[in-house]
């Protein structure tokens, strides 16, 4: 078939809501651009470059966006430079293989396993061909909350509002296509959406939503890869690639499997979802309707469907409001009962993290060393309930090295209690060698912590308690040599005086 496909590279994050978001104060994008979304964008620039007032009475509107003729389909995940498409519900695997890339993936749909005691849906939204395998992914989300009131500057109970979006992620492509069997239409879209900023989505004028399209070409195009040879040929494999709609003979909304094409499946892997729109010419949002949702899969006996029917539904889909890309199937697609998932390995989208410059890396500089100061402070509770420290040294000793702690911080001088220790007379020692930390003497301790070591983590004893395994950053954003060494310091003297402040109240030190 013919069609304009593109890609939508969001350069916003992006809020396309759906109605069973859950909780009223909140919303939760869908994983995919919705065709209608789309649609919608093409159908405002038309009106607009043609000064069209109403677009249900014009006759060229009606014939480009709402006769059927022409269809948007949903954008999904672009894979490795192709559109992804939504993984079929009949797909299972091992219950602790749910998220190993290289699971052997079983398709019910063609054969039901024995193999497989407690089968669960393997991880990810999105599948496609890749090496000989399947790869199969998610989009990326990200949760931003927000305060609105009244008064912006006032935030309290009764004037503020807290509520919470989880968007997709900027940075991310999806891929999309508008087909139709009229050249002349396709290439009027073309035209509208070729190198264009879009915005889509909810709260456009709130920092979301905006979005460039790229990569806008006509050609001859197939929605997806049908396996060469059926494994079994009396059957017939029908996945929903698309959400559908579908109506019973009376005319109301089901979810009667029968009625997407007049007869009963064999086997069925599906689930319910609902759908909803908005009306743009109303102002207020489109009924909501059950429907069958994408990646449920059907198996039909080939002999009973009506082969004809099937194909027309291949090309034009089936359902309702299959201009807004509901509806579509796919028919044999995937025909054989075992599947390898792969990884994309180096070819996987990548979201790399943007350099920042200015006051907004000062601001990431100081966030990124807040989260250390926060993870820091976890590790120093605990390490400070952790070690065990006993004895009779004097109170005037202990409180000696506990001033020398903080002045180890606050003049961010590594060697104070080296060279403290370097200076005691041999009574001092004596007083001090009878109070042990773990098995050790004070002092043996003193000397094999906090003798500085030349390294990122300056003594023993932030290597042993405060040690990153990953360390915080924030849009390639670190924290400094400079800076992380005075965090060493500081939190490696307050661990000190943390232990010896419990020393004193345990009131063992004379």
């Amino acid at each position: 078939m013919r069609a304009v496909t593109y890609d939508i590279h969001l350069l916003e994050p992006a809020i396309v809501s759906k109605p069973d978001a859950g909780e009223e104060n909140s919303a939760v994008s869908q994983s995919h651009i919705p065709g209608s979304t789309i649609l919608g964008v093409v159908i405002g620039e038309y009106m607009r470059r043609h000064d069209i007032k109403d677009a249900a009475v014009d006759q060229a509107c009606r014939r480009l966006f709402f006769d059927g003729s022409t269809c948007f389909l949903n954008a999904y995940l672009n894979i490795d430079s192709q559109r992804s498409l939504p993984k079929p519900m009949s797909w299972f695997v091992k219950k602790d293989d749910v998220a190993r890339d290289d699971a052997v993936i079983y398709d019910f749909g063609v054969e039901v396993s024995d193999k497989l005691e407690d089968a669960k849906s393997p991880q990810g939204d999105y599948c496609c061909r890749y090496d000989g395998g399947i790869y199969i992914s998610s989009p990326k989300y990200m949760v931003m909350p927000h305060n609105t009131g009244r008064d912006r500057n006032k935030k309290r109970e009764g004037d503020s509002t807290v509520y919470r979006y989880e968007s997709l992620m900027p940075d991310q492509v999806f891929s999309g296509a508008v087909i139709s069997g009229n050249d002349e239409d396709l290439g009027i879209i073309k035209d509208i959406l070729d190198k264009k900023h879009i915005k889509i989505g909810m709260s456009r004028s709130a920092g979301y939503g905006l979005a460039k399209i790229e990569n806008v070409s006509i050609s001859y195009w197939d929605e997806y890869e049908q396996d060469e040879e059926p494994y079994n040929e009396d059957e017939t494999i029908v996945t929903l690639l698309s959400d559908v709609i579908v109506s019973d003979k009376y005319g109301q909304n089901t979810l009667d499997a029968e009625a997407l094409f007049s007869v009963k499946p064999k086997k069925a892997y599906y689930a319910p979802k609902v759908v909803a729109g908005f009306n743009r010419k109303w102002g207020l949002p489109l009924p909501q309707m059950w429907a069958f949702e994408a990646g449920s899969v059907f198996v039909f006996d080939t002999n009973s469907i009506n082969s004809e029917l099937l194909k027309k539904a291949r090309e034009y889909g089936t359902g309702e409001r299959r201009a807004e890309g509901f509806g579509r199937i796919a028919v044999n697609w995937h025909c054989q009962d075992k599947y390898k998932r792969t990884e994309l390995l180096d070819h996987e989208l990548k979201i790399e993290p943007k350099a920042l410059d200015g006051n907004s890396a000062f601001m990431a500089e100081r966030l990124v060393e807040s989260r250390w100061r926060s993870i820091l402070d976890n590790k120093l509770a605990g390490a400070i309930k952790d070690i065990k420290i006993h004895g009779n040294a004097g109170r005037t000793q202990i409180s000696r090295i506990r001033v020398l702690a903080h002045r180890m911080w606050f003049n961010n001088k590594e060697d104070t209690i080296c060279d403290y220790l370097d200076g005691l007379n041999k009574i001092s020692k004596e007083q001090l060698e009878v109070t042990k930390v773990e098995s050790e003497n004070l002092i043996k301790w003193l000397k094999d912590n906090y003798t500085p070591i030349g390294k990122a983590y300056c003594f023993n004893i932030c290597e042993e308690k405060f040690k990153f395994k990953d360390e915080p950053s924030l849009g390639g954003v670190k924290i400094s040599e400079e800076d992380r060494h005075k965090l060493m310091v500081e939190y490696a003297a307050r661990l000190l005086d943390g232990i010896l402040k419990k020393l004193l109240e345990e009131g063992e030190a004379k």
